[in-house]
């Protein structure tokens, strides 16, 4: 069983919106980053297989300072998961049984990185496998099919959002909750391929 935890609360997050950077049980207090692990539990025993991600390590440990952004999809023992580190957002390949990175490619570059960008922090992106191809939403308003082969985008298909806001700001409500505030973001995502 695969799933995506929480790794403390860091600023930026909706338990904590605003507050100074907290201690996490990961490490010493962050400055805002987000991450989270990507763990595997054995179905018969509910003991814990491995974990991966955490906080940022250096450039010896790639998933340091990793935000996955949705549940992994199986594929052939491969995990696939999309991922944010700083403003890049990654399609990474995980080996289930160990997990140990196989790959990971870059989808495209944000505008902002997710600790400033709490409404996407709650949306999950999770990767659909059809026909050989690898389709990856962003929550960005972009969506990239991959090829799990080549490791390199097919082709990207863009579409247009609606920022549904205003409502709440003319009552004076806060809107740091909405999901909603970074759909008007899609126009400023850089693709990489």
């Amino acid at each position: 069983v695969y799933v995506v935890q929480e790794s403390g609360l860091s600023q930026g997050s909706p338990a904590n919106f605003g507050a100074p950077a907290s201690r996490s049980s990961d490490g010493p207090a962050n400055s805002g980053e987000r991450f989270n692990h990507l763990a595997a539990f054995r179905l018969d025993t509910g003991e814990l297989a491995w974990k991966i991600g955490g906080a940022s390590a250096g450039p010896a440990y790639p998933l340091g300072g990793e935000f996955f952004c949705g549940p992994p999809t199986v594929v052939d023992n491969v995990l696939f998961v999309p991922g944010q580190q700083q403003t890049e957002l990654q399609l990474l390949a995980v080996d289930a049984r160990r997990g140990e990175l196989l790959w990971k490619t870059t989808l495209g570059d944000l505008p902002r990185p997710l600790a400033s960008d709490p409404a996407r922090q709650r949306i999950a992106c999770p990767v659909v496998w059809q026909n050989g191809v690898l389709l990856c939403p962003t929550a960005a308003g972009v969506l990239i099919a991959v090829d799990p082969l080549t490791h390199a985008p097919r082709w990207a298909y863009r579409y247009g959002v609606t920022l549904r806001e205003s409502a709440y700001r003319q009552r004076n409500e806060n809107t740091a909750f909405l999901p909603d505030l970074w759909w008007d973001a899609w126009r400023e995502v850089t693709l990489k391929y």
